[in-house]
């Protein structure tokens, strides 16, 4: 199974929520947006490995999702600009609003979302730690063999 997806698929989870982020406006796009991916990535998963829906509880955020979330939007928009910022949130509305119906689709793309810049601050920000408490997250890892279909197609 290639794990490159994975890691997207955790950051796609991890990053839609923050309470604290330089742009509510921003944040709540990036939140509908990534919610709506989520919920179409379910389908996805469910057409190639069925029953997972039934073990993984609907996608929520909790406090540390949260803040790590926060600090990447905050930071991005800190290091990048708010424009580069603005741009990445697009990114993340068109994935959402395409279809999901390969593993290459699960992958978030764009100039922003491919950076160096985030992929280092979404480290540096704990996203990955962040999710480790996370229901949804956990059922996906818990059942990650389940989804092996998905993955060698």
């Amino acid at each position: 199974m290639r794990r490159r997806p994975i890691a997207c698929l955790l950051l796609a989870i991890v990053m839609p929520s923050a309470t604290l982020a330089a742009s509510d406006t921003l944040f709540d796009r990036y939140k509908a947006a990534s919610l709506t991916a989520a919920g179409k990535m379910m389908d996805y998963y469910e057409t190639c490995a069925p029953g997972i829906a039934e073990k993984v509880p609907a996608i929520s955020y909790n406090a540390p999702m949260d803040e790590a979330t926060a600090c990447v939007i905050d930071s991005y928009a800190d290091q990048m600009g708010d424009e580069a910022a603005e741009e990445l949130v697009v990114e993340v509305e068109t994935w959402a609003a395409g279809e999901i119906a390969t593993v290459d689709d699960l992958q978030l793309k764009g100039k922003h979302a491919m950076s160096p810049e985030l992929q280092g601050i979404v480290q540096a920000c704990g996203v990955v730690e962040a999710s480790a408490d996370n229901p949804s997250t956990k059922a996906i890892m818990e059942n990650v063999e389940m989804l092996a279909p998905c993955f060698n197609q």
